[in-house]
């Protein structure tokens, strides 16, 4: 079924502020329901919450990717937003080495609770029987891919959202 451009501009429009809501975590966070702040089983109003952002995040992947519902001029700017995406993916780890090394190099104590030995455990040696191989770099995957499921979706909106607003300043 194929929508014009109106309603899929307006789709993307909804999807952008409502991810961004989820985001700031304006409807979590004031209110204690936020699941990681949980300390026993979660409430209904904490699952209805975790629902709508994940059929949220999973309604934005699909009005990304579908291309049933955009027209030739929506298409466009999906490509040049993908495009702008794109490079923004591949600077942005060369970005945060850089600014973290420079960071690093100048003593700012924003980076100061980092452990300098990247081997040392955050829990005691005490606490552990058997040294754990891996489990670092596996919750930095876990973690990035958290990072990139929350955050990838909006940027990717807000891009396509950009480069309408500058298409139709032209």
């Amino acid at each position: 079924m194929k929508v014009n451009y109106r309603n899929y501009d307006g789709l993307m429009d909804w999807l952008f502020y409502l991810n961004l809501l989820f985001i700031a975590d304006v409807l979590i966070d004031p209110f204690g329901l936020h699941a990681g702040m949980a300390s026993g089983p979660l409430s209904g109003v904490q699952i209805a919450l975790l629902s709508f952002e994940l059929a949220l995040k999973f309604s934005s992947f699909i009005a990304i990717f579908w291309t049933g519902l955009r027209d030739e001029y929506a298409s466009r700017l999906w490509q040049m937003a993908a495009t702008t995406f794109t490079k923004i993916m591949l600077f942005l780890p060369l970005a945060w080495i850089l600014i973290t090394l420079v960071l690093y190099l100048i003593d700012q104590p924003l980076l100061s609770w980092l452990p300098d030995d990247p081997k040392a455990s955050i829990l005691g040696q005490d606490k552990i029987e058997t040294p754990r191989v891996g489990m670092h770099e596996l919750d930095g995957i876990h973690f990035t891919l958290g990072l990139l499921f929350k955050y990838a979706p909006v940027l990717f909106i807000g891009l396509y959202k950009w480069h309408r607003w500058q298409n139709r300043a032209e």
